[in-house]
């Protein structure tokens, strides 16, 4: 069904998932994908830009994994079937940036960094499934431009040791010649004039420009005749220049031996570009301050590239701030709180500086605190990735509510856990929702047991009565048997009857006893089918008290088996027995019957999928075990923790 709704609605809208247009304009691709289906369903603009398909192309039968190298499309596959089955993943609604390889429309592969979201659609009831959002940029060029940086910052140093090795050999050899001192300086003359990647240039001790390279000129256009003997602040922005900026760099490289600085500086033309360099005091044989020297790079890529990923860092971050439906905040590694959002102080009422540095244990009720649960779902956390629940907190007034979380462990490239994302929603109104809901169907149950019983079964009862004193009445062998024929007709529908009225009013056992609703439910069963023996059988550490909804889904499950011991399986002797087993309760029907096969068509209509649904639902497992002419054991076995209930609502 859920594929239907999705199919009769494609392409969807961004405002379906309830985000508007808010990604339309956004300079990273933005792409939502059903993770089901693995179908793409949003396609912003800049995703066209990144990887080339329209957004047409994109809607039109296109799945998410063609952007994704055939190397690692497995590994895809398999986060998105996990997060499809469990709602959750190690990315998934974290803040881990992930950077991975991607392949354009043209084949072509490209380098992008992603992170990933879960996305619920803003009118469910139309959409169903998981969505999946992922906010994706293409850091191609920047990790080229990168590498070719550091590549050059190498050869930089290279060329810089060699170039001061050869400085130094040139003064040492000064002393005892100056023609090899006017080599040398040639030598070097040529060397850094012919370096055209990197401005290279000695200003004296005023600071007025005393050489100038070819690399100076290609950098800051001005050219050699032009600099030289002009003040070196030339080349700082306005601002830089009244703040004292130039003073200052030969000033620390004078005290400190040098300085090193990236920061705007102007080429002839008044255009801006970012350098990186350092600036060196030139000094003479007996230590006397002759000048300074100055190497820069243009680094302007790299600047726009870390300014792009700050700016889309800080708009992650308000969003995330802005967000007033989730509480989402981060813990470090022993659980105190490190970050608070707008939905946080909305849902928990602590303000920013009330709550960051405490420990998350307080918002837990106090008897939670007292067994240690904070600590434990932490552990969990750590130990598989995720922690994820349904209970009470607590706000800072004191008052309880309903909450559904998801804790997140953090950890850093090489594995070690820097805290825990936490993301908390308020589930209140659809608590208490749920619980009206249940509230009407469980009297709707009540009155139709009633009617059932007060109406059909009593007209039943008897008609049967009445056709068995007809029987007695009429001599006449034809009707006799037509007659009998209508009362086990009778008597059968009668039964069926008492079944149904049974199964209405089950809920009703909700607040008794599990041993005393055991025993009602096979006094009943015995009254359906005389001639069978049915006994019960209760062990020590069984529960004395009511289990509330999670007893009668149990009791569903026995009466399940015992109806088809009955129907099906032609049994003389039924047992059915509860007991303790370990961290278990255990529930078990056996009967001396026929038999089956378990791995037949239907298996001899034991009803096995309807038991094996409400087990999972309780958390616990099922085992049916049969042969035929042997008999069949069902077997149901559900956590104690599950089974701690008191009323219907658990004992948080």
């Amino acid at each position: 069904m859920a594929r239907e709704k999705f199919r009769s609605l494609e392409p969807m809208r961004p405002q379906d998932l309830g985000i508007g247009r808010l990604f339309e304009n956004v300079r990273d691709a933005v792409i939502v994908a059903e993770a089901t289906t693995g179908r793409i369903v949003l396609w912003n603009p800049s995703a066209t830009e990144v990887f080339g398909y329209s957004r047409s192309e994109a809607l039109d039968e296109f799945k998410v994994e063609d952007l994704v190298p055939e190397r690692l499309k497995a590994q895809h596959r398999m986060g998105m079937a996990r997060y499809r089955d469990t709602g959750h993943g190690p990315y998934v609604d974290s803040r881990t940036v992930l950077s991975l390889p991607a392949v354009r429309k043209t084949g072509e592969e490209i380098r992008v960094e992603f992170t990933l979201s879960p996305v619920e659609p803003a009118d469910a009831s139309a959409i169903e499934g998981r969505f999946v959002l992922a906010i994706v940029r293409d850091v191609t060029e920047r990790e080229r431009a990168e590498a070719e940086i550091a590549r050059l910052n190498e050869g930089l140093e290279r060329s810089v040791a060699a170039r001061t090795g050869e400085l130094e050999a040139a003064v040492a050899r000064l002393r005892s010649s100056e023609r090899t001192l006017r080599e040398s300086e040639e030598r070097y003359r040529l060397l850094l004039e012919g370096a055209k990647d990197y401005a290279i240039f000695a200003v004296d001790t005023e600071g007025r420009v005393a050489s100038w390279n070819a690399g100076a000129e290609r950098l800051f256009g001005y050219e050699k005749g032009e600099i030289v003997g002009e003040q070196g602040s030339l080349l700082f922005t306005p601002e830089d220049r009244r703040g004292g900026v130039p003073d200052e760099e030969l000033r620390r490289a004078r005290t400190e031996g040098r300085a090193e600085d990236e920061r705007w500086h102007l080429r002839k033309d008044g255009s801006r570009f970012f350098a990186s360099g350092f600036v060196r005091p030139v000094r003479d044989e007996e230590g006397k301050l002759c000048g300074f020297s100055k190497v820069a790079r243009d680094v302007t890529e790299r600047k726009k590239a870390q300014e792009a990923l700050r700016e889309s860092e800080e708009r992650f971050r308000l969003l995330v701030e802005g967000v007033r439906d989730y509480a989402i905040f981060m813990l470090d590694p022993e659980g105190r709180v490190t970050t608070w959002n707008l939905g946080a102080e909305r849902i928990k009422g602590y303000r920013a500086h009330e709550i960051i540095g405490r420990h998350f244990s307080v918002f837990y009720p106090e008897e939670d605190v007292a067994r240690g649960k904070p600590a434990r779902e932490l552990q969990i956390a750590e130990a598989e990735g995720t922690y994820e629940e349904e209970g009470l907190r607590v706000r800072k007034d004191g008052s309880n509510f309903w909450a559904s979380i998801l804790i997140t462990a953090l950890r850093d490239e090489e594995g070690n856990l820097r805290g825990f994302a936490k993301v908390t929603r308020d589930i209140t109104e659809r608590k208490r929702a749920e619980e009206a809901l249940r509230a009407v169907r469980e009297a709707e149950r009540s009155r139709m047991a009633r009617d059932l019983h007060d109406g059909a079964l009593q007209d039943i009862t008897y008609a049967t009565a009445e056709a068995q004193v007809a029987r007695i009445l009429l001599d006449d062998v034809e009707l006799d048997d037509r007659l009998e024929q209508v009362v086990v007709s009778l008597q059968r529908g009668a039964q069926g009857l008492r079944e149904a009225v049974y199964d209405l009013r089950l809920q009703e056992e909700r607040d008794r006893p599990l041993p005393e609703a055991l025993g009602a439910l096979l006094e009943m069963n015995r009254q359906m089918n005389p001639r069978c023996n049915m006994r019960l059988k209760l062990r020590g550490g069984v529960p004395s008290s009511s289990l509330g909804e999670t007893g009668v889904e149990l009791l569903r499950v026995v009466q399940e088996a015992l109806t088809n011991a009955r129907h099906h399986s032609g049994a003389e002797n039924v047992s059915v027995s509860l007991r303790t087993e370990g961290d278990g309760l255990v529930a078990e029907v056996e009967d001396d019957g026929r038999g089956f096969d378990p791995g037949a068509t239907r298996a001899g209509g034991i009803g096995q999928k309807s038991m094996r649904e409400r087990t999972t639902a309780l958390g616990g497992e099922l085992k049916v075990e049969s042969e035929p002419g042997k008999g069949t054991r069902v077997r149901v076995r559900i956590p104690l923790s599950v089974a701690n209930w008191e009323g219907g609502e658990r004992r948080a």
